[in-house]
């Protein structure tokens, strides 16, 4: 199961502009596999909001990571066709 843990919430500022904003680290956690993630909201923004901000960020995960496996299979088999095509080339078949 994966998951989307908050490491820490802190108020910061953008140095550029010196807006104040909600900075959330956090980590999906995927099996073994940890991904740190940084956030930023805007101050006044409720812990809730935060939450399902967080949630479609780990459901974007799981389809980036759903397309990614689909990608690696096609690219195996175009790699498999590529092997073909280079086998075929030049080959003359007689009975």
């Amino acid at each position: 199961m994966t998951t989307i843990e908050v490491v820490s919430a802190t108020k910061d500022t953008i140095v550029k502009t010196g807006e104040r904003f909600l900075n959330v680290e956090a980590v999906i956690v995927d099996g073994k596999k940890k991904h740190p993630r940084n956030y930023g909201f805007q101050i006044g923004t409720t812990d809730k909001e935060v939450n399902k901000a967080l949630k479609k960020a780990l459901d974007l995960y799981e389809t980036e990571k759903a397309q990614a496996e689909v990608r690696a299979e096609t690219d195996k088999v175009e790699a498999s066709t590529d092997k073909t095509i280079e086998a075929l080339q030049g080959t003359t078949i007689s009975n």
